[in-house]
C-alpha cells in the first residue's frame, strides 16, 4: 500500500496551494514546511491503524528530481511528469528511504499527527538541502547513496511481454483497426486534456 499524506506534489508554480498549506500549519501550532506540503494525516491514521497487526514497518520514501531547479536563479522547478522522463529532461531520480518498525509509530491520533508532521519536516530539511545553492549539498539526499543503473536484463522482459501481447493484437485486420484507432484518439484526447490541464 502506498499513501501520499501531503495529498499532492508541491509545485512551485501553485504558490497559492503552498500559501494554503503553510496557513493550515500556522493555525495548528505546526512547524511550517517550505520545501514539502504539509501532510494530512488521516488516511495515514486509518492505514495504520487498521494494518498494524500485519506488517512490521512502514517505509518513508523521499524523492527528489535531478533538472528541477534554475541553472540562473537557484529557484525550484516543478516535478517532472511522466513526458519530461522520456524526453530526457530528468535524467536522475534520488530516492531516500527509511524504514520505521510500526510499534514506534504512534497510535494515538494527535500524536500521530504530530509524529507525522515531523517526519515531514525532515523531508523538509532534506528538500532544503537537495535544492541548495551550495554545490556541497546540492543534488545529494541524506544518507549512503548508489548509482543504481536498469540493464537489458531488467528491460528485456518487459518488452518481450509487451510484444507478445502486441504481435497478436496487430497480426489481424481487426486488431490493427482497434490498435490504430486507440492511438489515435488516445492521443488526441491526451492532448486535449494536457492543453486544459495546463
Amino acid at each position: 500500500m502506498v499513501i501520499f499524506p501531503e495529498g499532492t506534489r508541491y509545485n512551485p508554480e501553485l504558490p497559492e496551494v503552498i500559501s494554503r498549506n503553510q496557513d493550515f500549519s500556522r493555525s495548528q501550532g505546526l512547524v511550517v514546511l517550505d520545501h514539502v506540503l504539509a501532510p494530512k494525516y488521516k488516511a495515514t491514521e486509518l492505514a495504520i491503524e487498521r494494518l498494524r497487526n500485519h506488517v512490521d514497518a512502514v517505509y518513508d520514501v523521499t524523492i527528489a528530481y535531478s533538472g528541477t531547479m534554475d541553472p540562473r536563479t537557484g529557484a525550484r522547478q516543478a516535478s517532472p511528469g511522466m513526458p519530461d522522463f522520456l524526453l530526457g529532461k530528468s535524467p536522475e531520480l534520488h530516492i531516500h528511504m527509511s524504514r520505521i518498525p510500526i510499534e514506534h509509530i504512534p497510535s494515538d491520533g494527535n500524536t500521530l499527527k504530530s509524529w507525522l508532521h515531523h517526519r515531514f519536516a525532515i523531508k523538509d530539511r532534506m528538500m532544503q538541502k537537495f535544492y541548495s545553492t551550495e554545490s556541497s549539498k546540492q543534488g545529494k539526499l541524506e544518507g549512503d547513496s548508489h548509482l543504481s543503473k536498469l540493464g537489458l536484463h531488467h528491460t528485456l522482459p518487459s518488452l518481450l511481454f509487451f510484444i507478445g501481447i502486441n504481435v497478436p493484437l496487430l497480426g489481424t485486420k481487426t486488431g490493427r483497426g482497434i490498435y490504430w484507432k486507440a492511438a489515435l484518439y488516445g492521443t488526441l484526447f491526451c492532448i486535449v486534456w494536457m492543453r486544459f490541464r495546463s
